[in-house]
């Protein structure tokens, strides 16, 4: 019986943090933590981590978003959107850089 038990609490343990760290990856799924939206009554597709959260046709819209996701004109809408994550992303990296050269 007290094996059992012991079993139980160790089970649940494992389980309580499975299920923390599935969480901490996928997120609650809230409107929030939405990083692109597919805007079809307007064609827009905006990446939210280009645009600074704005509304509108910041840096991180394209217009187009059936021929974005439909990947004409040889996919150039898509690697346009890629290349500016990638520049954003190497500016994170070398602004973290700095931060911690100081």
């Amino acid at each position: 019986l007290l094996s059992a038990r012991i079993n139980d609490a160790e089970r649940l343990a494992v389980q309580r943090e499975r299920s923390q760290q599935y969480q901490s990856l996928v997120g609650s799924g809230d409107r929030s933590e939405r990083i692109r939206t597919y805007n079809f009554p307007q064609d827009r597709c905006t990446d939210h981590r280009l645009s600074g959260g704005g509304e509108g046709g910041g840096e991180g819209s394209i217009n187009g978003v059936t021929r974005l996701l439909a990947a004409e004109a040889g996919g150039e809408d898509l690697d346009t959107l890629i290349d500016a994550l990638d520049v954003r992303e190497m500016t994170l990296r070398l602004e973290g850089l700095l931060e911690t050269a100081k």
